[in-house]
């Protein structure tokens, strides 16, 4: 008996005439924002308290993942520069560890919802779209595992 149950009722070649391919070229439409200082990119400034837990959370899931979870915890985490942008915890409230999922998906669900609240103020969905592209490139580049230039 045929694993995949669309054989049984019939020839594969059948089957195949009927699919329709097509392609398309992907677009991202920026309408209604202002370009920035060199007047060819959109500014897009992320928190650096989402920045460092985002790079954080990222090496964690390299090192669990590359079997290197030892060798990473003796390394001590980056501190960010500035504290002023760091919130207090509620009294009360445990601290999630730094680069834990739990708090990587709390400030990413912070920037999140005031991004669409801002798009919805300004009336404009390219801000939304615009802060999920800027996460996006931020977790690439810090996914990028930098080769050494060969002799």
């Amino acid at each position: 008996m045929a694993r995949i149950p669309v054989i049984r009722f019939g020839k594969l070649a059948d089957h195949a005439r009927q699919l329709n391919l097509t392609s398309y070229a992907p677009s991202i439409s920026l309408e209604g924002l202002v370009r920035g200082v060199d007047n060819v990119r959109h500014d897009v400034f992320l928190s650096q308290k989402f920045c460092d837990e985002a790079r954080a959370y990222v090496n964690g899931l390299i090192a669990r993942h590359g079997n290197v979870a030892d060798l990473a915890a003796g390394r001590p985490l980056q501190q960010p520069n500035s504290r002023l942008l760091m919130r207090k915890p509620e009294r009360g409230a445990p601290v999630p560890p730094k680069g834990t999922l739990v708090e990587f998906k709390r400030l990413l669900t912070e920037l999140l919802v005031e991004s669409l609240n801002r798009a919805k103020t300004e009336n404009n969905v390219a801000i939304d779209v615009l802060a999920r592209l800027a996460v996006v490139k931020l977790l690439r580049a810090k996914a990028r595992i930098k080769k050494k230039p060969s002799p």
